[in-house]
């Protein structure tokens, strides 16, 4: 499979185009037309997805493909996140302190 997206990173909000390059195989099984009686099937293998009407949806297996090779946290090259400085005073008025009319916010 092969695709070209673009993702959003997650501190600069830039776009980052990302070019995908992917092999991957599928074990597919055809399934047994049912009868009156139940047959009950084991598998050994893990992943096994059944043949419904001699037709395969390949089209789950490639986005679920492409969704697997997308990074969780896209970041750009050198982008580094920096935390902002507390405020002074950690309180949920001082804001309002702020808005008071001809109020200092420095005044208490």
């Amino acid at each position: 499979m092969t695709a070209h997206a673009v993702q959003t990173c997650g501190l600069t909000l830039e776009p980052l185009p990302l070019d995908v390059d992917r092999r991957f195989s599928i074990q597919l099984v055809e399934s047994a037309p049912q009868e009156a009686e139940e047959i009950e099937v084991t598998l050994d293998e893990d992943d096994v997805d059944p043949i419904e009407d001699g037709k395969i949806d390949l089209g789950q297996y490639a986005v679920e493909q492409l969704a697997l090779s997308l990074d969780p946290f896209p970041r750009k090259a050198g982008a580094a996140f920096v935390q902002p400085d507390e405020p002074a005073e950690i309180s949920p008025f001082a804001a309002l302190k702020a808005l008071k009319p001809g109020g200092d916010p420095g005044r208490g």
